[in-house]
């Protein structure tokens, strides 16, 4: 299988070091002395887990018997000759584990350690994915990897160990909630880790592994963790101790600011408290930060979902046709009045942009209008519009050619997510999806939003004055670290994921609260420069701070929780 084959059918080989670590934590989970152990690597690839396997059981005096599947005879052929160094019998299959494990349900094993292929629903195919969806009882989509996950139990005797490494997606997102709740309800796991943007794997997804065992007897509510991550290079380099290795480091669960000859991490352990709707994610965090979270909810009392609806941005699935730097010397040139500035990720300024830089964003054509019933918006009549007519047609082929809207019933120079062109000259909170830091602005000027970003309009029935509290709130520094503690969604280079899901539930404080009223007036005074951002983030930490000391004027007790 060549690089780009690997890459297709998500195949990352899983280095030395961390498979040998992976192999110490899945004996840690054998509860009993069999005697001979078998164990099994569902994916084996090259033989790197199981060679790594092999060298452990020979170092400690372990007998083992070792099971291999893989789909690649060339990368089966270097695991053979791999284990064939070793006194311990193995069997290796050219044969596809997933339709394996379904028609021979008698065959057990001790342990599985797995690096199973990640490969997300759309590479995957629709019909392959509802079949394996079928066979597997899982729902909405799927990654390959969670349908190996769901597939362990078939194998896996009674206390069987596991030691699995994966996207680190499941955490933390809401695709996730099904495999979340799967693992709860077959396995008590041991200890989650959290590799995070470590590189210690070479993969484009975040890393974690999980190490448990089958068990069905007990309900579990709280899973030990372990993450680390690449530090942040505001750290001094005081506070760093140094370590040989960093898997000597994971090793011994050590913590703090860490430090390799080549680069700086931080490791931090705590507990992830499982809450009770498994839609929602799992909070990785210390007994203290969960607890400081929990007061943040409780003091606020209300989320920003209580006041408006998060949206994302225009996807036109043909941005060279519908966007562009300057309309002005295209011909045929659409009418001005479809034309609209548009705000993305790019672009993206905290708090207001300045005229100037508004002046430099992009312009979308935007050719649809007010829709009818629960249709937010149609397309528009062509006839109505000659020039931008005249404009598609010399696209035709590449619109038309988009056979998920025609399939669709959808007019064949649609936008295909669209938004309720009503929405978009309604005062609203303009956000990137990724970002170092939080970028909410304020839009008073009719702004069109890209697909790279999320909005927020308030209901009908809701004071304005919400907009600036819901801004003020959601760039503080508390919110930042709030985001943090309940939502694990770091990606590389510290950069983190502000979308729907997460950003609905930010905690928002009672509008009548006096701490709420000076957040709205200071949000207001910055917007017309009468205070430096400086000035006005520091007014507003105060405040924030004020309401998760208790000494806010507003009695919160008895509202509940809406998380």
């Amino acid at each position: 299988m060549d690089a780009v084959e690997k890459k297709q059918n998500g195949v990352v080989y899983t280095p030395e070091s961390l498979a040998n670590y992976m192999v110490k934590k899945l004996f840690n989970t054998f509860i009993k002395d069999n005697g001979c152990y078998r164990i099994l690597d569902p994916a084996c690839g090259d033989g790197e887990l199981l060679e790594a396997t092999a060298r452990y059981a020979k170092k400690n005096g372990i007998e083992v018997k070792l099971f291999g599947f893989d789909t690649d005879a060339g990368a089966l052929a270097i695991a053979k000759a791999r284990l064939e160094q070793y006194d311990f019998k193995f069997k290796l299959s050219n044969t596809e584990f997933l339709e394996f494990c379904l028609n021979n349900v008698d065959f057990k094993v001790d342990g599985v350690i797995a690096n199973p292929p990640y490969v997300r629903t759309q590479v995957l195919g629709g019909d392959i994915s509802k079949e394996i969806a079928k066979n597997f009882h899982l729902s909405g989509k799927i990654d390959l990897y969670q349908a190996f996950y769901a597939a362990l139990p078939y194998v896996l005797s009674e206390n069987g160990g596991i030691s699995v490494i994966t996207s680190n997606k499941f955490i933390m997102n809401k695709t996730g909630a099904d495999l979340r709740k799967f693992l709860i309800n077959n396995f008590h796991i041991d200890l989650l880790i959290d590799l995070g943007d470590t590189k210690l794997f070479d993969a484009a997804v975040l890393p974690a592994i999980v190490v448990g065992n089958k068990e069905l007897t007990k309900h579990q509510s709280i899973i030990d963790f372990y993450r680390i991550y690449e530090a942040t290079s505001g750290e001094k380099d005081e506070n760093f101790e140094n370590v040989d290795n960093v898997y000597l480091a994971l090793d011994s669960g050590q913590t703090g600011f860490l430090s390799t000859d080549t680069n700086k991490y931080h490791a931090t352990t705590g507990k992830v408290n499982i809450p009770e709707n498994p839609k929602d994610v799992w909070a990785l965090a210390t007994d203290e930060e969960y607890a400081w979270a929990i007061n943040m909810k409780k003091c606020f009392g209300s989320v920003i979902s209580d006041f408006g609806k998060v949206r994302v941005g225009i996807k036109t699935t043909a941005d060279n046709v519908f966007i562009k730097d300057s309309w002005e010397h295209v011909e045929p040139h659409p009418e001005d009045e479809l034309i609209h500035p548009l705000y993305s990720a790019k672009k993206s300024h905290r708090w207001f942009i300045e005229d100037e830089d508004a002046k430099k964003l992009k312009k979308i054509l935007y050719p649809m209008q007010v829709g009818e019933g629960r249709k937010k918006a149609n397309p528009i009549n062509l006839e109505d519009y000659p020039k931008t007519a005249k404009y598609l047609a010399k696209h035709y082929e590449q619109l038309s050619g988009r056979s998920y809207v025609i399939n669709a019933g959808r007019e064949w120079f649609e936008i295909w997510v669209p938004q309720d062109p009503k929405l978009w000259q309604s005062p609203k909170i303009i956000f990137p999806d990724i970002s170092e830091i939080p970028k909410f602005m304020i839009d008073m000027n009719g702004m069109y939003v890209d697909g790279n970003c999320y909005w927020i309009v308030l209901d009908d029935d809701v004071p304005e004055d919400y907009l600036y509290l819901i801004a003020g709130v959601a760039n503080s520094k508390a919110m930042q670290k709030f985001h943090s503690i309940m939502f694990q969604n770091k990606l590389y280079s510290n950069k983190l994921r502000f979308v729907s899901q997460y950003v609905e539930k930010y905690p928002v404080p009672d509008l009548s609260s006096t701490e709420a009223k000076i957040i709205v007036k200071t949000v207001k005074k910055l917007l017309i420069k009468e205070l430096t951002v400086n000035e006005a983030e520091e007014l507003i930490e105060v405040e924030i701070m004020k309401i998760l000391d208790g000494k806010s004027e507003i009695h919160h007790a008895g509202q509940q929780s809406l998380f």
